[in-house]
This record gives C-alpha cells, sequence and structure tokens, in this order.
C-alpha cells in the first residue's frame, strides 16, 4: 500500500509506503522524502505491485512532470518524463499483465509487475486515446477517437481500428470486458458493444 501525505509542518508531500511487518498488528512503513512537491500539486499514487509503486510527479518549479517507480526500500528505479501534466480526469486501469494510464491525450502502457514502461500510445493522424487499455484475446484495446485501437501488448503496435460511432466527451472512456462484449463506461453512460 502507498498514499501520498501531507503534513501541517511540512512543506512538501511524503510518500508513505506501508507493507506487512513481522508483527500482525503493526506494518512496515518507509517514508519517501518528495522534496519541491507541495500539497495540492497533483501529485497522485498511479498504481501499487508487489515491490514498487509508480507515483505522478508534477513539474514543480521549472521541472518536467514525471512518473517515478519507487522500489520497497524506497529507492527511485525508473522514471518516465512527461511533455505535460496530465488531464483532471487521467484514469489508471490494469488489465492482465498491463497497466495502462491514461493522461488525457495519450496511454502509458506499463508492466504490472515491475511497473517498468512498455510504450506510449500517443495521439495520431487519425486517432488519439480517449481513455485507459483493457487486455481481450491476447490483444490490448484502447478507445480512441471514432474507434477502439487493437494493439499487440508486448509492443504496442498498432493491429487495427474497429469504428464505432462515440460522441465527443470531455471525461474518460473506460473500457472493461465482460465474456465477448466490451462494455464502455462514458461519463454517466454505458454503453455495451459486441
Amino acid at each position: 500500500m502507498a498514499v501520498l501525505e501531507a503534513c501541517a509542518n511540512q512543506a512538501d508531500v511524503r510518500l508513505v509506503l506501508l507493507r506487512p511487518g513481522k508483527e500482525e498488528d503493526e506494518p512496515e512503513q518507509r517514508i519517501v522524502p518528495e522534496p519541491g512537491i507541495r500539497p495540492g500539486s497533483g501529485a497522485r499514487v498511479l498504481t501499487v505491485s508487489q515491490n514498487n509503486t509508480a507515483v505522478y510527479l508534477p513539474g514543480e518549479s521549472g521541472a518536467q512532470p514525471r512518473v517515478d517507480v519507487i522500489d520497497e526500500t524506497g529507492t527511485t528505479v525508473a522514471s518516465t518524463l512527461l511533455p505535460k501534466p496530465p488531464s483532471p480526469e487521467a484514469t489508471v486501469s490494469q488489465s492482465g499483465s498491463l497497466v495502462t494510464w491514461w493522461t488525457g491525450d495519450a496511454l502509458l502502457v506499463f508492466d504490472s509487475g515491475k511497473l517498468t514502461q512498455r510504450y506510449t500510445i500517443a495521439a495520431g493522424e487519425t486517432a488519439a486515446p480517449v481513455g485507459p487499455g483493457v487486455m481481450m484475446a491476447g490483444q490490448l484495446i484502447v478507445p480512441v477517437t471514432g474507434a477502439i485501437g487493437v494493439y499487440d501488448p508486448v509492443s504496442g503496435a498498432n493491429n487495427r481500428y474497429i469504428p464505432v460511432d462515440r460522441p465527443p466527451s470531455g471525461s474518460a472512456v473506460i473500457p472493461v470486458v465482460v465474456g465477448s462484449r466490451v462494455i464502455e463506461q462514458r461519463g454517466d453512460s454505458v454503453v455495451a458493444l459486441g
């Protein structure tokens, strides 16, 4: 478990990593300072794997926003720079061996074990991601403008687009797979495809 914590007597937030301790009633706690990251800055824990935590850290004081992967000892083991801050609607999902983070205009894809970034699906000439991805039939499917993009989950190569009539929306399109159907949450609406 991991949380970003703001304390009244400290200017910066800190990451608190909790894991089972030797005593059942007392978890082991590790505190990781995040210098220069202020409360209310938009920093957030994206996901936690068994030993690693992915954290979005905004670009404070002219620094570029990034995703840091922090291990159980509090050491940053990977860092991915972002071209700009994510949308307030940014959404994370985990499906199979992948974690996807839709930033508002791109999709970052991470391995769910070590949280290593595999690739980014960016906006192209005809389609841009409009939500996180989900695994179906061994493929990563991603809602994109006017379609569902079908991608190789290992390389991120696009295999094809399946046209979908979807009205424009400012909120994320969040897919889930139920049997042979794709269910999309589009703001307050839920739509079944297939």
